[in-house]
């Protein structure tokens, strides 16, 4: 019997949310992509929203709520703040 993994905890930001963010930001018209993207929580699928929005070229903006620390953690991504 083979097995295959999904090795998601080497992904960039150490989460399987980067495909379906990839995804989602890939799919954006041009009108959704120039409103940006925001993201309800400070966690992983954030995370992955802002490394590949930096990618691609999204603007990404944390959401008010996000602790200070939160902050910091997502601005390592190189998403244009």
């Amino acid at each position: 019997m083979e097995i295959y993994l999904k090795k998601d905890y080497m992904q960039y930001t150490g989460s399987f949310k980067e495909r379906g963010a990839r995804y989602t930001l890939l799919k954006l018209d041009e009108e959704q992509k120039a409103r940006g993207v925001i993201a309800a929580s400070a966690g992983n699928h954030a995370q992955a929203l802002a490394y590949h929005g930096g990618l691609l070229g999204n603007d990404f903006f944390p959401s008010d709520y996000y602790s200070d620390l939160a902050i910091i953690s997502l601005q390592i991504f190189p998403s244009p703040w």
